[in-house]
């Protein structure tokens, strides 16, 4: 009985499951969560400063707001927002400016060993993750709109070759920089996981945006870092950056490494499901989903997209919009309600729970926008009418009953037979 009821709840709850109109294979092709993404970009507007930064974290039930944050995460923001632009939206294009400007206002050049280098700097410590994102952000927007987002800035180059020569031969690249430092010593500072993936898709984004036909040692470097075995600790913070840089790998001519970047993404995408399953969890995960969409578009683009891995992508975003902070979302302890302490700058947001507070960091919201960006794109790419989809997965279960009938037969390796002569009477 309590199952009953328990399934009777489900069904009111999700409406989406009880509409007789809607057939299971047509879900896939009806979510295109354009709210969601509207919302979130509408976040991204009210939580922008005036230097064009933003406002890095605010706690929906408190009104507690902490104004500045990690720069890696305000890169990270603008990065989710290239990806989104259009080439038309006027409201994304000036939140991208903004953003851009705000980085380059925040450049500064050091010297190193006799080479003049920059740095986005904050205190004189860089993070070199936030030049990587940065860059990642301009390469993308350039290689879509170059007459919008032109090279007219020495601080792209010089951003280069600051993490060309703060890069490890082996492959990876140190966490930060420090300016004042009278010696940096490399060896006492390691690559880091983060960071090396990072640099790893700027490097990628930088020959798509240039065609560069010749991959350069250092990204070739990173091809062979991380053609590996994977283990649960390098997945964790790298999964969504390395599967993004291998799909911007794949639309390039590198014939010499082509079997490897495939093989790369295959290996990365079993290693992940199998030692970090996509769950449903009582907290933001959109970075996973946001590394799955990345896959999806490489086995979209190469004719190999099984529709129901999209189908599992759906099913997670829409649970994920429970995340996304509407006007009238409260939270309930011992029966008393609370309410949003400053919508404005939450709605549209999404919320995550740590330690018993709920906290709005633009990171949440930047995998999640991210993630159904991703979505979005799929779907629009889905060309093939349902009718066709069928058939081809009425065609592919006969071949598949078809081999496996094969296997079933024994075929018996016959003895030799040899003919008797029979005389003649």
């Amino acid at each position: 009985m309590k199952t009953f009821l328990f399934f009777i709840s489900f069904l009111l709850i999700n409406k989406v499951y009880c509409d007789p109109s809607l057939i299971h294979d047509e879900l896939i092709l009806k979510d295109e969560f354009s709210h969601v993404i509207k919302n979130s970009i509408t976040f991204f507007q009210n939580r922008q400063n005036t230097d064009g930064s933003f406002i890095y974290d605010v706690l929906p039930f408190t009104g507690k707001t902490i104004y500045k944050g990690n720069m890696v995460r305000q890169a990270g923001t603008l990065f989710s927002l290239a990806f989104s632009y259009d080439g038309k939206d006027k409201n994304v294009k000036r939140l991208i400016d903004n953003s851009l400007q705000y980085f380059l206002d925040n450049v500064k050049e050091f010297n190193y060993q006799g080479k003049s280098l920059m740095v986005i700097s904050e205190n004189n410590e860089s993070l070199t993750g936030t030049i990587c994102l940065f860059l990642s952000s301009f390469f993308y927007l350039h290689s879509q709109y170059k007459e919008q987002f032109p090279v007219n800035n020495k601080a792209y180059v010089g951003l280069m070759n600051t993490l060309e020569e703060f890069s490890i031969i082996e492959g990876g690249i140190t966490e930060y920089i420090n300016t004042e430092e009278n010696y940096m010593d490399r060896l006492g500072r390691g690559s880091e996981i983060y960071a090396t993936a990072q640099h790893f898709l700027t490097l990628s984004l930088f020959h798509y945006a240039f065609k560069r036909k010749k991959m350069t040692t250092t990204l070739s470097n990173y091809i062979n870092l991380y053609d590996r075995k994977w283990v649960y600790g390098d997945l964790i913070p790298s999964y969504q950056w390395v599967m993004l840089s291998y799909l911007f790998l794949s639309r390039q001519n590198f014939s010499e490494y082509k079997w490897q970047i495939i093989n790369s993404i295959e290996n990365l995408q079993s290693a992940y499901q199998y030692q970090i399953p996509i769950k449903y969890i009582k907290r933001n995960y959109c970075t996973q989903l946001e590394g799955f969409s990345y896959y999806l578009q490489y086995k979209q683009e190469h004719n190999e997209l099984n529709r129901f891995l999209f189908y599992r992508l759906t099913k997670h975003l829409r649970y994920s919009q429970n995340f996304q902070i509407k006007s009238n979302t409260k939270k309930v302890i011992s029966k008393v309600e609370t309410f949003l302490k400053k919508p404005l700058q939450t709605v549209g947001g999404f919320w995550n729970k740590k330690e018993g507070i709920y906290h709005t960091r633009i990171d949440y919201t930047q995998h999640c926008l991210s993630a159904y960006q991703g979505h979005h794109l799929l779907a629009n790419n889905m060309s093939k009418s349902l009718e066709e989809y069928e058939k081809e997965i009425e065609l592919a279960r006969i071949q598949q009953i078809e081999q496996d009938a094969y296997k079933k037969i024994e075929f018996k390796r016959m003895n030799r037979v040899i003919p008797k002569i029979i005389p003649n009477y």
